[in-house]
């Protein structure tokens, strides 16, 4: 049992890795959301030994009131959390925060490689 409740999560079995979104905080300002790095292979309960900086954490300042909840997504060595407002893209090994970007109503996000981004909007 995780000692969190995850609003989203993505594995990549051949990196033993399960990435969970929590959502901490939901206020007229904002959603405070932390991302949890752990082994697969302990099911989730153990942090991820590859790893530098055990939570990766983003105050995403354009969470709509109407959003379904925070996701994550992974490709290679990088991890992306996305709501209908910002993207935010780490290397999870590291924890280095590359890319924060702000886009209108986007209702998914994929990260296609380590080079390319997907999204989808109305």
């Amino acid at each position: 049992q995780l000692d969190f409740l995850p609003a989203d999560f993505s594995i990549d079995p051949s990196r033993d890795l399960i990435v969970c979104s929590e959502a901490l905080h939901a206020d007229p300002n904002g959603l405070d959301v932390r991302i949890h790095l752990r082994s697969l292979s302990s099911g989730g309960m153990m942090v991820h030994d590859q790893v530098k900086k055990v939570i990766l954490e983003v105050s995403d300042e354009t969470w709509p009131d109407d959003d379904d909840g925070p996701g994550v997504t992974l490709a290679g060595d990088f991890v992306a959390y996305f709501s209908q407002g910002t993207l935010c893209i780490w290397r999870w090994t590291t924890g280095s925060l590359l890319i924060v970007g702000h886009w209108l109503r986007a209702h998914s996000c994929s990260l296609c490689s380590s080079q390319h981004v997907s999204s989808a909007g109305i």
